[in-house]
């Protein structure tokens, strides 16, 4: 079993900030120097009572998480920090991963685009874009996304977490719509992990079944992230279970799946190690894990309750 200790809060939503006024939604961090950059998404409420998010970072210490360096307070996507109109990121833009490109000096993000509908709540595809000046601003590679509403499960695409094991080797696990369930008076996504590989990280093969099986009938599932560790490849990522009237199984846990190959998982929540806290800003809910190592310690960052309502914050693998 994983044994991370928590190490609190990072960042939380301000009223104060123009672009990020609620929400911390899906902490990517990238080691860079002598610094750890965490880029995430925020929501800014619009005049119709909806909202846009857009995606921001902060800078921390690589030696202390927790002290923050430098803040990022404005959309690094495009001018605006979404797509224009009609594009499938027009209503916003969520960060899935971002890699640096040591052979190129790029860094590219992958990102969720927002899109509305008359009928459904609203619509998800995945995009790339790409960072000529060391992650500070970014460029769509097109107008369209990367992947999106294809094959056997046509309904949402999103939460792109991306690896690169090594040249034509790249390996993508993103949440793909299933079903529209109606509970509650109300539609609600059901979507689980996907597979989808790559030899350039554009072009991608994408998977009709699903790598995670369900433990509830109608499960979500949601940014996975990847280590390797002791021998074997360890899957954490988000899940909740819609179908029910219990408000703490609506709310997101971190799960765990182990493999040995990259393509046949085998899931044990037992083993994730990382659950809500008795009280405070992830006392209800933990979500949307990244795990990445940093010298010779290894670190998890997630967001808290309310889909990141709270913020996020990160804890330490301690065995």
């Amino acid at each position: 079993m994983f044994k991370w200790k928590k190490k609190g809060l990072i960042w939380a939503p301000s009223l104060n900030n123009e672009w990020a006024q609620e929400y911390g939604q899906n902490p990517n961090a990238v080691v860079l120097g002598d610094r750890i950059r965490i880029y995430f998404s925020g929501r800014k409420k619009q005049k119709d009572n909806k909202y846009i998010s857009y995606i921001f970072f902060v800078d921390v210490e690589r030696s202390n998480p927790s002290k923050i360096i430098a803040v990022h307070d404005k959309p690094i996507l495009n001018t605006t920090g979404k797509g224009e109109p009609g594009c499938f990121d027009e209503f916003g833009t969520m960060p899935g991963s971002v890699l640096w490109r040591e052979d190129i000096q790029e860094m590219w993000l992958y990102y969720v685009g927002w899109q509305r509908s008359n009928t459904l709540p609203y619509m998800w595809a995945n995009g790339l874009a790409i960072s000529k000046d060391r992650g500070v601003t970014f460029e769509k590679v097109r107008e369209g996304p990367i992947v999106s509403s294809v094959y056997k499960y046509p309904y949402l695409h999103a939460c792109p977490r991306v690896f690169n094991y090594g040249e034509n080797n790249w390996f993508m696990w993103y949440a793909s719509g299933v079903e529209w369930y109606e509970c509650e008076n109300r539609l609600n996504p059901i979507y689980v992990i996907m597979p989808a590989k790559s030899n350039d990280g554009l072009h991608w093969q994408l998977s009709e079944q699903p790598c995670i099986p369900p433990v509830y009938s109608k499960e979500c599932q949601s940014g996975a992230s990847v280590l390797e560790y002791g021998g074997l490849y360890h899957m954490f990522f988000s899940y909740r279970n819609v179908a029910t009237l219990r408000d703490e199984q609506k709310q997101y846990r971190i799960g765990h799946a182990w493999s040995e190959n990259l393509t046949d998982w085998h899931r044990d929540n037992s083993q994730a190690g990382l659950d809500v806290s008795l009280s405070g800003w992830d006392s209800e809910a933990v979500c949307y894990p990244h795990v990445v190592r940093v010298d010779d310690k290894t670190y998890m960052f997630y967001s808290g309750n309310k889909f990141g309502c709270s913020g996020f914050g990160y804890a330490e693998l301690e065995g």
